[in-house]
């Protein structure tokens, strides 16, 4: 009689890309339904009619943003492992789970947005929605123990919390941001299908959320009613250096030209400080994002 294997995380690929990988879950998103007839006191049937499988994982928001944007990006090899433990050992070998998808299966691949604390990194949150076109009844996934595992070609380039800044003015505070996609996707089963041939990516409703620490300053700078973004919302993350490991004067930023600061209410209890919160509502009348990514950009110093 042996022992059941135990597995561990490892680097996962979309097309080409290999992307460090943390909090992995698989959904199968199984509908089950229980069905009590003729006056039975308990269910008697349960009916299958499918699933809709998903991959959900974290990762560096500078590799997601690089390969998949904001909005989707069609992956045609995806393959996904989990490294085996053998007599204790994680094996770095042939001997893994991977899993990978049917011939003509696609994920389609998107951001659900990107958080970070103080003292933490600013990371992706990924959705891959798994289809099989040609064939509603195969499940997208195929699962076997002969695969090799994947490497990563550099370590991730990280970043961590920064600043903010609205309509010019660089506020000190600020102790974490979030960015919500807020994308709306439509995934589709039809004719009886076990599994979804078809979806789509219909827009977003994005939003910039931070946390911050001095109530006073921030509504000062945004009114009661919060201010129209006339001058850039910016929110600014440090970029950890390569080498020493210790934050930038450069980093990333996401900037809105358009849209409003909305102030949050301001928190108070004994033997804390207070704390309040700013959501900003970016507008675009167009088809580019509301949001957009830069790097190598100067951190300023509140």
């Amino acid at each position: 009689m042996s022992a059941a294997f135990i597995y561990s995380l490892a680097p996962i690929k979309i097309n080409t890309t290999v992307l460090a990988a943390d909090d992995l879950q698989f959904t199968p998103d199984i509908a089950a339904i229980p069905f009590r007839h003729s006056g039975n006191e308990f269910n008697s049937v349960l009916a299958i009619p499918g699933g809709k499988p998903a991959l959900k994982f974290k990762t560096p928001f500078a590799e997601a943003f690089a390969l998949i944007g904001f909005k989707t990006l069609k992956a045609t090899v995806l393959e996904v492992y989990l490294a085996k433990f053998i007599d204790a050992l994680r094996q770095s070998g042939a001997i893994q789970r991977k899993y990978s998808l049917v011939a003509n299966a696609v994920g389609m691949v998107y951001m659900m947005g990107a958080t970070v604390s103080q003292n933490g990194v600013l990371m992706a949150d990924v959705i891959i929605v798994l289809l099989n076109p040609n064939d509603g009844t195969v499940h997208p996934l195929v699962s076997s123990d002969t695969g090799t595992l994947v490497t990563l070609a550099a370590e991730p380039i990280l970043y961590t919390n920064g600043p903010t800044s609205i309509n010019g003015t660089v506020l000190g505070g600020t102790t974490a941001a979030r960015l919500d996609l807020g994308s709306k996707v439509d995934v589709r089963l039809s004719d009886g299908d076990l599994y979804p041939r078809i979806c789509g990516w219909l827009g977003g409703d994005p939003t910039i959320a931070i946390d911050h620490a001095d109530p006073a300053t921030l509504w000062n700078t945004v009114g009661l009613l919060g201010a129209n973004i006339s001058a850039n919302f910016i929110q600014y993350f440090r970029k950890f250096d390569a080498t020493t490991q210790i934050t930038q004067a450069t980093g990333l930023s996401l900037t809105i030209t358009s849209g409003r600061c909305i102030p949050d209410a301001i928190g108070a209890r004994s033997l804390d400080i207070a704390k309040t919160g700013l959501k900003v509502i970016p507008l675009s009348g167009t088809s580019t994002h509301p949001v957009a990514v830069a790097t190598g950009v100067a951190v300023p110093v509140p």
